[in-house]
């Protein structure tokens, strides 16, 4: 959980850098298609398994991280 704490003060997820820089997920493709714009600094993969009362629970998520200087 570590990379998780580190990752969520340093860097930005796709969605907070999106939201931050005022642009669509259309547009930021776009900018990695043509290389005006670095793909994400990190990608995690996180497989999600959980037990409950409610029964058990899985889901697999894939996070994007952005340096949060990208927005400059």
């Amino acid at each position: 959980m570590v990379l998780l704490h580190y990752l969520q003060q340093y860097f930005f997820s796709t969605e907070q850098l999106l939201e931050h820089s005022a642009i669509s997920a259309d547009q930021l493709q776009n900018w990695q298609d043509h290389r005006m714009m670095p793909n994400p600094s990190y990608r995690l993969s996180l497989d999600i398994t959980c037990d409950s009362f409610f029964g058990q629970h899985r889901e697999q998520h894939d996070v994007d991280y952005y340096a949060k200087e990208y927005t400059s």
